[in-house]
């Protein structure tokens, strides 16, 4: 897989998990707001590059698309996982 892809997509992880524990800890009173803000729409972009990533993946042969690290995959796949969870969640 594209290393800049893979690095993009790390962050975007990093920044949904952050985005989260603003939420749930509520963290984000210590932060100036636009940094806040910020991180939580980067959050809200890894959701599609998810997609991305899986659909690209299902599309092109499996051995070939796999991140560069098994950490890597594992963070992209929890995230994922729990994004769904989430979406599932709040439609109800």
């Amino acid at each position: 897989m594209n290393k800049q892809f893979t690095k993009l997509l790390i962050i975007l992880n990093v920044c949904f998990w952050l985005s989260v524990s603003f939420a749930v800890w509520q963290y984000s009173t210590d932060f100036p707001q636009q940094v806040v803000s910020t991180v939580v729409v980067l959050g809200a972009f890894s959701v599609f590059a998810n997609l991305i990533f899986w659909m690209v993946w299902m599309l092109s042969g499996r051995k070939r698309l796999i991140a560069n690290n098994w950490g890597y995959f594992t963070i992209i796949l929890l995230s994922t996982i729990v994004q769904i969870l989430l979406i599932l969640f709040f439609l109800q």
